[in-house]
């Protein structure tokens, strides 16, 4: 978690520094730190995250003696996520690719859901916050126009503190939402691990 609040300060000083009274106008900056820059560093490490989370999804799929099908479910869903992540084409491309990525997230949600109610203590915290993050985080461009817009400052552009505040706020909730998720799956992948051990050191324990 830690981690996780450590890469998003970094990466919203990082935008800041490079954007902060550019004349950018809608485009991008020539650094590879501009939050809204596809495939730059920022978006490298999101994608890492999320990768994270489905290696702790795997993880969890290998110890888990129920479920298992569900945990694997969670993984490929992860993986389809990362994919676009990288690509940047599920919601521009064709029909068919909106419905994979949106299907992939929707399954995300819900099969994350599934392991949050069964985890507990830390891991469910950081399951239920991370997906309540993700969630807002859909609406949370829109919102913080129409902040904007009460405010009377409906025409800040790129460069202004205002925009680069609002990409800044969107960006780290989305970082930290995929963060405390992967958190999570690992923290639930390795009590379920512990839980197996001390099984079997019973059945041991039984058959002596």
């Amino acid at each position: 978690m830690l981690a996780g609040l450590a890469l998003v300060a970094a990466q919203s000083v990082a935008h800041f520094v490079v954007t902060l009274g550019a004349n950018l106008d809608f485009g991008q900056s020539d650094s590879v730190f501009d939050l809204e820059r596809s495939n730059g560093v920022p978006d490298v490490v999101s994608t890492a995250v999320i990768v994270a989370a489905a290696v702790g999804a795997i993880v969890l799929a290998g110890r888990a003696r129920h479920g298992r099908l569900l945990a694997v479910g969670l993984a490929a869903a992860l993986l389809v996520v990362a994919t676009d992540d990288t690509l940047h084409d599920g919601y521009d491309g064709a029909g068919s690719d909106r419905l994979v990525v949106l299907g992939a997230l929707l399954t995300t949600v819900m099969l994350t859901t599934w392991v949050a109610l069964r985890a507990h203590g830390v891991a469910r915290t950081c399951l239920l916050v991370g997906l309540a993050l993700l969630v807002l985080d859909v609406k949370a461009p829109f919102v913080y126009d129409q902040l904007m817009n009460t405010v009377g400052q409906p025409w800040v552009v790129r460069g202004d503190l205002l925009y680069e505040l609002g990409v800044v706020l969107d960006e780290g909730m989305e970082l930290m939402g995929w963060a405390l998720v992967a958190v999570g799956l690992w923290e639930v992948a390795l009590a379920t691990r512990a839980a197996t051990s001390e099984a079997r050191q019973e059945i041991a324990l039984d058959l002596g």
